[in-house]
């Protein structure tokens, strides 16, 4: 701190500090002998960052957005949420999805009636700050890359590309076996099959009933019960069941829902009303990923609501199978029996739990970091929204996780040494000094190689061959040399210089890329330099 002494006559002297003006009488900094101190500094040591609000956010629950840059894949520090009250800083309850700002999410908190307005940084405001509470983030600045905060949105709400349908009403006649209801619709996302067992249930099964299934009550003006739903359960292995469980199996494609045969499970009641009701909602496919701000209309009116916007991209969807991919995942399935043994077998199933993942190369005896550790098995997967949905490969990891945890060792599982990443994506990017023999190439050649260079460094369709690149294989500058080499028109390439960015920032030793287990090449930014050679 610097101590300043005013050898001029002034009636006011003014000091900014944290967006706060400070104002100092001239004639009393001049009795003063011992000078005064421009830089005021804040009284929290610790990392802090303070929202502020016009009005005070009470009520609730109040979401609010954070956008992340990306997904870090280690815990973060533990953050302290507190507001502003008549009587200082009280802690504020939070449900923080971003986990301490590792990841973008939704924080969801309950304003308190006790918030107080005050003058802080510059501003008067209903003031929430969220501090370092360990101070952690000093320590881990050497250590690891820190999150980069993109965005912060009131108002918001997680939504998914689907569209819920109008419930659908059949009936079934007594005993019938194996009742097929077809419904209107095809790409079911997700469905309910209420069963009405009015006519069948004894008052003292309710009880039971009631521990096992959801049940809904239908009363007649009088409050006398006339119907029972119960909700009965989806299952894909509709023949191994016994005569009392209440199941069904669903063709989500073809949009139909078939019915036990009395023997392997029971036969909905029968009635002269229909006695079944599906209620049901329809996937887009792949049509539902949308990019920022292309969401900007409800199809209803709600109210409170004047306007929508989608600050983050919707990701996910995916189209119907083929048949070629379905004849190889059953292939695949045949080999592996749903149970995770070789490397190759979590690399089929990964696939299986999620049809958005282009490519999976499992490694055992590795951690997370890539280091050699035994007993630990990291599978890396590369998603088919990799370069715009980096950020969301949580919902990713989180769907793996819960697919393969009853199909690989408990042991790996419960002891946390089963570890799903994404690839250490590294962004290659080059100068390239070469030579034409005319003029007229100059523009054609030029964009020649930035397109080649294109190709040639997708991760999933570039290479010589149009394969893609191998999760652990990053190529050089002598690579890239031979692969501009075929362009028509160019005379000579001088040099290729080659620069490795991670996460487009920190830059790579060129010798330690190709060490690197999980590494995937990105496109990156090029200079071309093209000359005209003279005859």
């Amino acid at each position: 701190m610097s101590t300043y002494r005013i050898p001029f006559r002034r009636s006011f002297f003014f000091a900014v500090n944290n967006l706060d003006t400070l104002r100092f009488p001239a004639y009393g900094l001049q009795r003063n002998e011992q000078g005064f101190y421009p830089l005021v500094g804040r009284k929290e040591d610790v990392t802090t960052l303070y929202l502020g609000f016009e009005q005070p956010p009470l009520g609730g629950p109040i979401k609010i957005l954070f956008s992340m840059e990306e997904n870090l894949p280690t815990p973060m520090p533990l953050l302290q949420f507190e507001y502003s009250s008549g009587r200082g800083w009280n802690t504020l309850n939070v449900i923080d999805e971003t986990e301490n700002f590792r990841k973008t999410g939704i924080l969801t908190m309950r304003g308190n009636p006790d918030f107080a307005r005050q003058r802080l940084l510059g501003r008067e405001r209903y003031w929430i700050r969220i501090t370092d509470a360990n101070n952690e983030y000093y320590q881990l600045r050497e250590k690891c890359h820190l999150q980069n905060l993109e965005g912060i949105y009131m108002n918001t709400t997680q939504i998914s590309a689907v569209e819920t349908q109008e419930p659908e009403w059949f009936f079934i006649s007594p005993n019938e076996e194996n009742k097929e209801c077809q419904l209107r619709n095809r790409q079911i996302y997700g469905i309910r099959v209420w069963v009405n067992e009015y006519r069948s249930l004894h008052r003292d099964e309710l009880p039971a009933l009631e521990k096992e299934h959801t049940i809904r009550y239908e009363h007649t003006p009088d409050g006398e019960v006339e119907a029972i739903w119960v909700e009965w359960q989806e299952t894909s292995q509709l023949g191994q069941g016994d005569a009392s469980d209440r199941c069904y199996e669903v063709d989500r494609i073809e949009g139909t829902v078939r019915f036990p045969n009395g023997r392997n499970g029971r036969i909905p009641t029968s009635d002269r009303t229909a006695t079944i009701c599906i209620e049901y909602s329809c996937g887009g496919g792949s049509i539902g990923n949308l990019p920022k701000h292309s969401i900007q209309r409800l199809n209803r009116s709600i109210g409170f609501i004047s306007e929508a916007d989608n600050y983050e991209i919707t990701t996910g969807g995916c189209d119907q199978e083929q048949v070629q991919e379905a004849l190889l995942r059953n292939a695949e399935a045949i080999r592996h029996g749903y149970r995770a043994v070789t490397v190759s077998d979590y690399e089929a199933l990964a696939k299986e739990a999620d049809r958005n993942i282009l490519r999976t190369k499992c490694f055992s005896n590795r951690n997370a970091l890539g280091q050699r550790e035994y007993g630990h098995v990291t599978l890396v997967v590369l998603q088919k929204d990799y370069e715009n949905g980096r950020k969301y490969f949580d919902s990713v990891r989180g769907q793996i996780m819960e697919y393969m945890k009853d199909r690989m060792s408990t042991h790996l599982f419960r002891q946390n040494r089963f570890h799903i990443i994404e690839p250490d994506f590294l962004e290659l990017s080059t100068t390239v000094t070469l030579q034409v023999t005319e003029y007229n190439q100059v523009f054609e050649v030029r964009s020649a190689v930035l397109e080649r260079l294109k190709s040639f460094l997708n991760p999933v369709m570039g290479n010589y061959d149009r394969s893609g690149w191998e999760i652990g294989s990053v190529p050089n500058a002598t690579q890239i040399l031979n692969a501009l080499k075929e362009i028509p028109g160019i005379h000579y390439i001088e040099s290729v210089r080659l620069t490795v960015y991670q996460r487009g920032k920190v830059e790579v030793d060129l010798d330690k890329a190709n060490q690197r287990v999980y590494a995937l090449p990105l496109n990156g930014s090029h200079e071309i330099i093209v000359k005209v050679r003279n005859n």
